[in-house]
């Protein structure tokens, strides 16, 4: 873990969940979701929140592709 980024993109969550980026995006605009909008075009979602988000929330996501 000590070279894994603190952040990951809104790509990177969709993979995670498999879901595509458009509900990625519209579950980062949720409140309670770890994102943090780094510019007007840019948000990213800090890793170990969003996993503690994951199991508060989803549980455990398993994604077959």
């Amino acid at each position: 873990m000590a070279n894994e980024r603190l952040t990951m993109s809104i790509a990177e969550v969709a993979k995670e969940l498999c879901i595509n980026k458009v509900t990625a995006y519209k579950i980062a605009k949720q409140p309670g979701f770890p994102s943090i909008r780094v510019s007007e075009n840019r948000i990213v979602v800090h890793r170990a929140k969003f996993y503690e988000w994951v199991e508060a929330n989803i549980g455990n996501v398993a994604c077959t592709s």
